[in-house]
């Protein structure tokens, strides 16, 4: 089992919020679907309900997104939380050898920008290295630190997925 927290940048304002699943195959994307959809915004309320008076709501901007997974043998259940919704998906791993394995890695600096895709999490699985005759998976841990490393990562790992966020108006 794995949680990931993603702090997100300050919203000034309501926004729509999608979250999304992208699959590769050999470095070509095979699917894509959104997983979540909502806006930005949670209620919570204060105070206690004493002599049938409700308590006051009151509206807030989402400030962090939590990731939980569960690794099974052919799978993984994913659950994406805010204070407002959980979503859930199945990644597929799809493995060609006995030994193959798959690995979480992160964009640790996942700041939303406005009606731009950015990505948070990669599942990607490990590949036969012909050269030197073996299994393996390597690889900056933080993606987000240096773009020729998260390439070569992905250029070389014959399947995975990214988990996207993408704000817009």
């Amino acid at each position: 089992m794995n949680i990931f927290k993603f702090s997100l940048n300050s919203f000034d304002k309501k926004y729509n919020v999608v979250i999304s699943l992208d699959e590769y195959v050999k470095g070509e994307k095979v699917q894509s679907k959104d997983i979540a959809r909502m806006d930005n915004t949670y209620y919570f309320a204060e105070g206690e309900m004493v002599d049938e008076e409700e308590p006051d709501f009151y509206v807030d901007y989402l400030d962090q997104l939590l990731v939980y997974t569960k690794e099974n043998t052919d799978n993984v259940d994913l659950t994406i939380s805010s204070y407002s919704m959980n979503a859930r998906s199945k990644l597929e791993m799809k493995k060609e050898r006995d030994w193959q394995r798959y690995y979480w890695r992160r964009y640790m600096k996942a700041n939303w920008k406005l009606n731009e895709s950015v990505p948070l999490l990669v599942y990607a699985s490990s590949w036969w290295d012909e050269k030197n005759g073996f299994e393996r998976f390597c690889g900056v841990v933080d993606l987000s630190l240096k773009e020729e490393y998260t390439k070569e990562l992905l250029d070389n790992s014959p399947h995975y997925y990214i988990i996207g966020l993408k704000v817009f108006e």
